[in-house]
């Protein structure tokens, strides 16, 4: 009995021995498992750092094109006042049809004074002028003249006062 014991414990340790090397070759293939997954997961972190760079260039991106995007929209209202404006002042069809033409300018030029012109007009006038005056104070000295001596001929005044009149007449 005890042999039969000693041989149902040695089956027993055999079929343990059998289970712990199955279960030996698992733990291997499982260790190589983890190895290849530990690799996996090296790699995927890699790949996540890489995005996250991405992500990053991406961002600052964003932020250059959103000032560059509020600075085209600034550009873009004076733009639209500009055109506003221009469109508020441009001339119309019948602006353009009212417009002196080639032939109304050369009439208006031939119409025009030229400075010499204009300086010997006036000459002229300034010497007709002051011929006016020449005769009208001519007239008023022969005037005065008579009345002196009308004056001195009827002895209206003293000697003095008429010798006065006479030097003033003059």
């Amino acid at each position: 009995m005890e042999e039969e014991r000693f041989d149902r414990l040695e089956n027993k340790v055999d079929g343990l021995s059998d289970t712990v090397s199955v279960m030996g070759k698992k733990v291997d293939d499982l260790s190589d498992t983890v190895t290849v997954l530990s690799g996996t997961v090296d790699k995927l972190g890699e790949r996540v750092d890489k995005l996250a760079e991405k992500v990053d260039q991406t961002s600052d991106t964003v932020t250059a094109l959103s000032g560059t995007v509020s600075e085209l929209t600034v550009n873009m209202n004076d733009l639209i006042k500009i055109t506003a404006h221009m469109a508020a002042n441009m001339a119309t069809k019948d602006d353009i049809a009212n417009m002196a033409t080639k032939d109304d300018l050369a009439k208006m030029e031939t119409r025009l004074v030229t400075k010499p012109y204009l300086d010997k007009k006036l000459a002229d006038q300034a010497t007709e002028i002051g011929d006016r005056i020449n005769r009208a104070t001519g007239k008023q000295k022969d005037f005065n003249t008579e009345l002196v001596d009308g004056i001195e001929a009827h002895n209206l005044f003293e000697a003095e006062r008429v010798e006065k009149m006479k030097s003033l007449a003059v």
